[in-house]
């Protein structure tokens, strides 16, 4: 895939606006219109470079950062808005799927180790 240094400086900031902006969900078209990148160029380029799609990036930006949360005692709830999820049993199902555990399940599981 051909991009410009300025794709690649673009994609990047893209990146790091991702990082710092964990609990916001953004769609791929605020991406777009932030980064003044075709779709197709973006997300192409930010898969070529960090060798993941932007959902999957922020899917384990999201849960890394959901289990930071919750270990510091805050509500499943409050964890699952936080990240934009309808409920929170849509919100622990993703959880279950990226750590092999449910919130729930790691919270005895953290008390046992307490």
């Amino acid at each position: 895939m051909h991009l410009s240094n300025e794709d690649v400086r673009i994609i990047n900031e893209v990146r790091s606006y991702l990082d710092k902006n964990i609990p916001a969900r953004l769609k791929i078209a605020e991406l777009v219109n932030l980064s003044r990148l075709s779709r197709t160029k973006l997300t192409r380029g930010f898969n070529f470079l960090f060798q993941t799609p932007i959902h999957q990036y922020w899917l384990d930006l999201a849960m890394s950062y959901a289990k930071q949360q919750l270990e510091r005692g805050t509500t499943k709830k409050a964890v699952a808005q936080s990240l934009g999820y309808a409920n929170v049993k849509v919100f622990s199902r993703a959880y279950a799927l990226h750590h092999g555990i449910t919130p729930a399940q790691e919270a005895i599981s953290d008390m046992k180790c307490a």
